[in-house]
């Protein structure tokens, strides 16, 4: 009898192996700090910084050589290439008043020479408010560890560090530009050009609340890219404003479209994710309330995600590529509070109908804390797959906190995993308006239909699959879902087996 068990098990484990194992990214290579309480990969960024066509790792430590001091903050460049490994190439240290590490960013290329350009802070800590400094280094054959360019940017409190992003073209002049926040709700862009110039872009009248300014594309497809603007203007009540203003030349300082003015969020501002569903829009991330909604590209931008993730968590870092080389844009978002703060990362897949479901989740190693504290994405071994640089800056193999990057990498086998194809767009007829939405237990319907002969509302939950059907009898209906898990689902409204309307709604469980 137990032989005859065996086999039975055996048996289901070989039937259900193939689908286990069919999305995978494989762990390419690992990199560890070089000290005690280094928290090596507390940022990360990919560029091109030598301009060979092959996508290079930055990574950021706090570099604290011996362990108990103060940290001086180092940066180290893993060129890309058939050789990837992890003996740095260059490397830039701060000295005992710096902190070069806290947040690395690929600007693009400023200066239009073909070089792709990083910034850095230089977070000076001599006891006073002060104007923190920005470092910008330009890419080069050669490239050096001095800065080409430092802005001043004004801090109302000491500690205060200012926050910048790469923006993209935003007046299309053909030279990148950089959006820089700061702790008195000021929104700066430095301009590029042969010459680069700092120049204040928006201010919120609200003191020492933190935002930020990203760039997430050209959403539009108008030939400039544009800007999205998040943050905090009510401490109590924790509230949150995130703000979509299309490029130009200039841009205007009014913005086009208010994405959210709603209590809490898991990150301030958008997440740029390229053109998930390759219809010549690019699209990204925000937030709305606890939940991380995907905006699609389009002529006019919707106020409303066309999508929500099925997870709520995703706070951490988040870059994208093409994971799978089949032309659609991938993202990686991380999650490293996950588990008690062990942390993992979202891998969630392109393609032309999306759902918002994770297709892969990149699961901790080993003593990891925060995993997915900061993430980059790009060809690093030049294979044709973007690959998922990953770093635990709490990474300790024993009480140390040397910090740890994990770089995974990209394959053909990755295919999105509960997509439905069968599942169709959300249309804007306004035939069926459900509200609130989200909502905590149930939600309304109200139908704007002249008659209810023969129609009915299926609901179906991320994977496509068909949950409950409701009979109309009247034009406001109430769905009880309490019994059913939070996340996003589908409302189809049916004429006989016609649908007439999608809309969805995501359920957040109190």
């Amino acid at each position: 009898m137990k032989i005859v068990i065996f086999i039975l098990i055996l048996t289901l484990l070989l039937m259900f192996t193939p689908l286990l194992a069919e999305n995978h990214m494989d762990l390419m290579c690992e990199f560890e700090g070089e000290n005690p309480e280094d928290q090596f990969g507390t940022s990360m960024c990919n560029l091109d910084f030598n301009g060979d066509g092959i996508d290079d790792l930055a990574v950021g430590s706090k570099y604290n050589p011996d362990g108990v001091g103060r940290s001086y903050g180092r940066v180290y460049f893993y060129f890309g290439g058939d050789d990837f490994d992890d003996i740095p190439d260059l490397t830039v240290t701060g000295d005992n008043d710096n902190l070069l590490d806290l947040q690395l960013k690929a600007l693009g290329d400023l200066n239009n020479d073909g070089y792709d350009d990083i910034g850095m802070p230089n977070y000076n800590d001599n006891g006073t408010p002060t104007h923190d400094e920005t470092w910008i280094l330009f890419g080069g054959s050669e490239p050096d560890t001095i800065p080409d360019y430092v802005f001043h940017i004004p801090v109302q409190y000491n500690g205060s560090m200012p926050i910048f992003n790469g923006l993209g073209d935003v007046n299309n002049d053909g030279y990148d530009d950089v959006g820089i926040s700061n702790d008195l709700n000021q929104y700066y862009i430095i301009w590029g050009g042969d010459t680069l110039r700092l120049e204040l872009f928006y201010k919120v009248d609200i003191d020492y609340y933190y935002g930020k300014i990203t760039g997430i594309g050209d959403v539009n497809d108008d030939g400039y890219d544009d800007i999205e603007i998040g943050y905090y203007y009510d401490h109590d009540a924790q509230r949150y404003k995130d703000l979509l203003f299309y490029g130009g030349d200039p841009p205007d300082t009014l913005y086009d479209v208010l994405l959210a003015d709603t209590a809490n969020s898991s990150f301030l501002g958008g997440r740029p994710t390229g053109d998930v569903n390759d219809d010549g829009y690019d699209d990204f991330y925000s937030c709305v309330r606890h939940s991380v909604g995907l905006w699609l590209g389009s002529e006019v931008i919707s106020p409303q995600p066309h999508v929500y993730l099925d997870d709520e968590g995703i706070g951490g870092g988040s870059d994208y590529g093409d994971f799978n080389n089949d032309g659609y844009s991938d993202a990686a978002l991380g999650s490293p509070s996950w588990d008690w703060f062990a942390g993992r990362v979202h891998i969630i897949l392109g393609g032309t109908y999306i759902n918002g479901a994770t297709d892969l989740f990149l699961n901790a190693p080993e003593l990891s804390i925060c995993f997915g504290g900061s993430i980059a994405v790009g060809d690093f071994n030049n294979d044709g797959y973007d690959d998922v640089a990953a770093g635990a800056p709490g990474y300790s193999s024993h009480p140390s906190f040397h910090g740890k990057v994990y770089v995974y990498a990209g394959n053909d086998s990755l295919t999105v995993g509960v997509d439905d194809p069968d599942l169709p767009d959300i249309t804007g007829t306004g035939l069926l308006h459900a509200y609130p939405n989200p909502f905590s237990s149930e939600i309304h319907f109200h139908l704007n239909v002249r008659s209810l002969r023969e129609l009915t509302i299926q609901i179906y939950n991320v994977k496509g699959q068909l949950i409950e059907t409701v009979n109309v009898q009247e034009r406001d209906i109430t769905w009880h879902a309490q019994d059913n898990p939070s996340g996003a689902y589908f409302c189809k409204l049916m004429h006989k087996d016609e649908v007439l309307e999608v809309t969805k709604v995501i359920l957040v469980k109190q």
